[in-house]
This record gives C-alpha cells, structure tokens and sequence, in this order.
C-alpha cells in the first residue's frame, strides 16, 4: 500500500508498527490529517483540521515537497501572506481555500507558484472579486474550478471565459451555483462555446 492514514502528527504506522515523527512537526501536533507516501515518509496529502497560523502553515509545507492535496478550508488564520508558503509545493493538484476569510484576490498571485494545479476549491469568498481571477492563468492545467456563492465575481468574468480560448483550457468542471450575478445569455454562450465543459449552476 503507496499511502497511509498519518494522525496527529505523531507517527506513521504500517501494519501495527510505527516507523517515527517526521521532523519539524511537534509543534502542530492535532492541527492537521495527513496522508504520506510510504516509500519516503513524505507528506502528500493535508487537511488542516482546525485553524492554524501563517508561520505554523510555513514549517508544514516547507517540509512537504511532494504535496498533492491541501486543504485549507474554513480556515480564519490564514492571510494572503500565508498563501506566499505556496512556494515549497510546486507539485501541488488540489487546493481548497473555501471560505477562508482572509484570503483576498491578492493573495492569488501566489499562484504563480503551483502551475501543476489542476482542481480548485474557492466557494464561499465573498472578498474574492473578478480582478482576483486574472491569477488564474497561472494554472492554466485546471480541470475543476468550483466558485460557489462567490458573489464578488461579475458576469463579464464568464464572457472573459468564453472569448478566450488560452484561458483556462483543460477545464471540464465549473461550478457558479448560489449567485445571481451570472446572466443566462453569459452562461449559453459559454456552454456553446467550450461544449466539453459542465457548468453546474443553481441560483
């Protein structure tokens, strides 16, 4: 088995035995689950369970060269300048930053760091706006983008979507569900324009 279930913090375990600490992580003991490659005891996966610091999401991802998987939602402590910490995961495929408060569209240019991204999770940002989204071709590898109830994204940004074919072109997933901004004309032309995208959007 490639990867395991790493609690707490504390130790990995295979087949009832338990093989250490990786180092830099005491002090963040019950903050995060963690999934490592068994291998090399190298993190791949992180959920923060509970709110964690900027300097504290610095000493987790400066020791994760290898993630795949954040998710850092629902989070109240992280800043834009937490997101600068985006650095040390340049392998990075999913990102989930929904409804962290904190988060403003200028901490999106970090993006710049994590160009193998390919799903994104930014629901529930209201202070995300349409000029935050120009960071987004960064990761122009996205396949998923889920924009749920961000009411601070205009229509104009689906049209930007549908007329420019450079933006964003692997994408297969869109979900714009829980705001009233997106005009249905904005929405048939998107659909009829990349035809292989599937646009969830319930008001």
């Amino acid at each position: 088995m490639r990867k395991l279930a790493f609690f707490f913090l504390f130790s990995v375990v295979t087949g009832g035995t338990t093989h250490g600490m990786i180092d830099g992580f005491e002090e963040l003991k019950d903050y995060a689950d963690l999934i490592v490659d068994d291998d090399n005891a190298t993190l791949e996966d992180i959920k923060i369970l509970r709110n964690i610091t900027n300097d504290q999401l610095r000493t987790l991802l400066k020791n994760s060269p290898n993630l795949q998987t954040l998710d850092l939602s629902v989070n109240n402590s992280i800043t834009n300048t937490g997101l600068a910490c985006l650095c040390y995961v340049k392998e990075l495929k999913s990102l989930n930053l929904r409804r962290c408060e904190k988060i403003t569209e200028r901490g999106l240019r970090y993006f710049e760091y994590i160009q193998n991204l390919q799903e994104l999770n930014l629901s529930d940002n209201q202070q995300i706006t349409s000029a935050g989204l120009v960071y987004l071709h960064y990761v122009n590898h996205l396949r998923s983008l889920n924009l749920l109830n961000c009411k601070g994204i205009s229509d104009y940004w689906l049209v930007t979507l549908c007329n420019d074919k450079t933006l964003l072109p692997d994408l297969k997933n869109l979900c714009i569900s829980g705001s009233k901004q997106w005009k249905q004309k904005s929405i048939n032309s998107l659909r009829a324009a990349r035809p292989s995208l599937k646009i969830l959007h319930i008001k």
